[in-house]
Formats: C-alpha cells, sequence, structure tokens
C-alpha cells in the first residue's frame, strides 16, 4: 500500500487517476473521475473530449545550454520549457551533457539562474511579460541518485529571492532524480520528471509533474512518412493514462521535424521536444 506505477498502458479501457488506485497486472488504475472535462473515451486512440490548444508554450528546449544562445533563444521565442543538464564539481552546479564536456565557465547560476531572477525582477515576479505565460526549467541531475546535487540545486535556486518568490516559474527535476521521501518533502517551484512504468509512493507522487519517455521505447520511426497504427497506438495509450492520473507527458529521442511536431499534436503529448528553437516556433505560431 502507499505504492502506484505510472505505466505504460496495454490494456484496452484502462484509465488510470489519482482518485482511487488499485493494481492490476503491475499497474495502478482506476476509472476517470466524473466531471474530468478532459476524460478519453477510451485508451485505443480516440480524441479527447476538449481539443487541445497548442502554442510555444508547449515547446521544450532540449539541452537547451548547447545553443548558440542558450536561455536566450528558447526565451525570445516565448517556449515553456528549457532544459539544463547538472554536475556537482567541486561544490559547484556545471552545466554539461558528458563529464568530459565540463567548463568551469558555465555554471547553472550564470547560465540560467542569474538571467532569469534578473527577467523576473523586470517583470514584476513574472517570467514573462504576459503574466499568464509559464516557464519551466527542466534539470537535468546526472549525478547518480541520492548525490548531494539536488540540494545543492535547491538551495542555490533559492538563494535567489526572485525566483524563489516567482509565480508561474517551475523547477522540475528530471535524470537521476532523489528518493521518494526526499521528493515528498519538495515544496514550492520545486517539482520532478517521472518516468512511466516506475513506481513512486503516493506521497512522491504528488510532486511529479509531468512524466518522460523515451520515444525509441515504442516505435522506430524516423519522421517520415506514416508512423505503423500499433506503434501509435502504444504511444496514443500512454499519453492518455498519463492524463488521466493528472500529469503532463514528453518524449524525448523523437524525431525533430514538422511530420513528428504534428504527430505530437495529434497525441495530445504536453511539450514537443526540439534542438530547433526557430524552426519550431515558427511552426506552432504559424499553424495554430
Amino acid at each position: 500500500m502507499g505504492q502506484f506505477s505510472f505505466c505504460r498502458v496495454s490494456l484496452p479501457g484502462l484509465l488510470l487517476s489519482l482518485a482511487s488506485l488499485f493494481v492490476l497486472d503491475g499497474c495502478a488504475g482506476s476509472q476517470p473521475s466524473a466531471g474530468n472535462n478532459t476524460a478519453m473515451s477510451s485508451v485505443t486512440g480516440t480524441s479527447p473530449t476538449v481539443k487541445k490548444q497548442y502554442s510555444v508554450q508547449n515547446a521544450h528546449s532540449h539541452n537547451d545550454y548547447e545553443q548558440p544562445h542558450y536561455f536566450e533563444d528558447a526565451y525570445k521565442a516565448g517556449f515553456g520549457s528549457m532544459e539544463a543538464d547538472i554536475y556537482l564539481v567541486d561544490g559547484a552546479l556545471l552545466v554539461a551533457h558528458n563529464k568530459k564536456d565540463i567548463d568551469p565557465r558555465r555554471s547553472l547560476a550564470s547560465m540560467y539562474l542569474q538571467p532569469l531572477a534578473n527577467i523576473v525582477k523586470i517583470n514584476k515576479g513574472y517570467p514573462y511579460k504576459n503574466h499568464k505565460a509559464e516557464l519551466e526549467l527542466l534539470i537535468d541531475l546526472k549525478d547518480p541518485k541520492d548525490s548531494p546535487a539536488y540540494k545543492k540545486a535547491v538551495a542555490l535556486i533559492v538563494s535567489y529571492k526572485a525566483l524563489a518568490d516567482s509565480k508561474k516559474l517551475r523547477i522540475t527535476f528530471t535524470g537521476n532524480i532523489p528518493s521518494d521521501s526526499v521528493m515528498a518533502v519538495a515544496k514550492g517551484l520545486f517539482y520532478f520528471d517521472g518516468v512511466p512504468g516506475r513506481t513512486y509512493s503516493e506521497a512522491a507522487q504528488k510532486r511529479i509533474y509531468m512524466l518522460s519517455d523515451n520515444f525509441a521505447s515504442y516505435t522506430n520511426w524516423q519522421g517520415e512518412g506514416a508512423i505503423e497504427k500499433e506503434d501509435y497506438q502504444k504511444l496514443r495509450r500512454t499519453v492518455l493514462a498519463t492524463h488521466q492520473i493528472g500529469k503532463k507527458i514528453r518524449f524525448w529521442n523523437a524525431p525533430d521535424n514538422q511530420n513528428a511536431w504534428i504527430l505530437m499534436e495529434k497525441l495530445a503529448v504536453d511539450y514537443i521536444n526540439t534542438d530547433k528553437i526557430d524552426s519550431l516556433a515558427a511552426f506552432l505560431r504559424e499553424k495554430n
């Protein structure tokens, strides 16, 4: 008791909810609550009752620190999310994808926290001038699970009063996220990115804002032509099940072109992963 699993759903008709949990073939499941306006009629690929409206707020700048103008380009495009991978090195949080790429001049503070704090001050407590717009900084913890990096990052972020008090700003930790007991006591703007198929305590799942999964675990589709119907249904079932438990979803390692972005919209994925900031921004603005 007190544990449940975010599952890659394969049983037709299985819908998940936070309200009532039971175990079925290793997955937590229940009937959707009445009055949920976004409830799906099934998990077989049918559309939600309310069509999702996409904008640049649904865009995620994958490994944003590898962009020529990190932070700046995704921010100017109005993206809802951007990503920074971090290592704890000699007491400093440094941004890099691999340890061999670590550069002491590229810190989380200088690349993201200080610029963001400056902007939040200008916007009177909000990340964007449009106070309805949100911003997520997705921080990928690259050090081993339960390393000091997480607590160091939290302490550093709250040392920026503008960030700690900001509205519409969310810090979501992904990668080697801490143990359930640590996640359960997170507060304020701090949340976590879970994985379908993994089990979390009830207390921890309340701080899990979204789920992310490897697109290649579902299909070999490379963004050309049509995706196989069976692969589409597997992706769709996971999206629907995730939405039924009140979480957002993102797929990484997916093709990064217009065909793939159209598929993500069709699937009702919440965050579209991209390395092509300008192209995705133009696509979302023009199409939607």
